[in-house]
């Protein structure tokens, strides 16, 4: 018997292990996001409602050594659902890539240069933020996805055409507010250089 629970306990331990290796590695893999943006993301509103139980529950199960099977069993399952609203809020908030993202281009790089630049309303750069442009929303399509530099600036080499400018809602500033609607349309025209400067709110 005391084997067994020395089992239990163990297994408990590594159950508790499992939910966060689940949510700070698995789980972005698998919504196609950087780990650590993706990670970080989860301590904000709406999403820490969600992520924090998780963590409060894989704490339990790496601490609580007894078993209680029938707590045990509406624990997990209470993380399950958790786990399920945590993703059904990531893809209801960050542009629809795996839904969209199938109709965009899957290479635009070309020969048309545009040049976006990020400022705020007091004419600040922005560097550092994940600038994207495609048909649509979504996963960038390659060669639509640059980040920002010290000026502000995020270059582009792509086909001439007409897209949108969006942001990835994890590399976005926190204190600043996304333009409305969230993108930005943009046409793109060969034989010179298309410019678009875009100011952002503060929050």
């Amino acid at each position: 018997m005391d084997k067994l629970s020395k089992v239990l306990g163990i297994g408990r331990y590594f159950l508790g292990l499992a939910f966060f290796a689940i949510l700070f590695w698995v789980f972005p893999k698998l919504l196609n996001q950087p780990v650590l943006s993706t990670a970080l993301g989860y301590f904000t509103f709406p999403f820490v409602i969600l992520s924090v139980p998780i963590i409060i529950l894989g704490l339990y199960f790496i601490i609580v050594s007894k078993t209680r099977w029938k707590l045990d069993v509406i624990l997990i399952l209470l993380a399950v659902v958790c786990f399920n609203g945590l993703r059904g809020l990531y893809q209801g908030m960050v542009p629809q890539g795996e839904n969209q993202g199938e109709s965009q281009l899957e290479n635009i790089v070309g020969d048309a240069e545009l040049r976006v630049t990020i400022l705020t309303e007091n004419q600040t750069p922005v560097a550092g933020v994940e600038v994207d442009v495609g048909e649509g929303p979504g996963k960038p399509p390659e060669g639509g996805s640059i980040d920002t530099n010290e000026q502000g600036m995020a270059i582009f080499s792509i086909k001439p055409g007409n897209y949108v400018i969006y942001f990835n809602t994890y590399k976005f500033p926190a204190n600043l507010e996304q333009p409305t609607g969230g993108q930005v349309p943009i046409a793109v025209e060969a034989g010179q250089i298309n410019q678009k400067t875009i100011i952002l709110k503060s929050k």
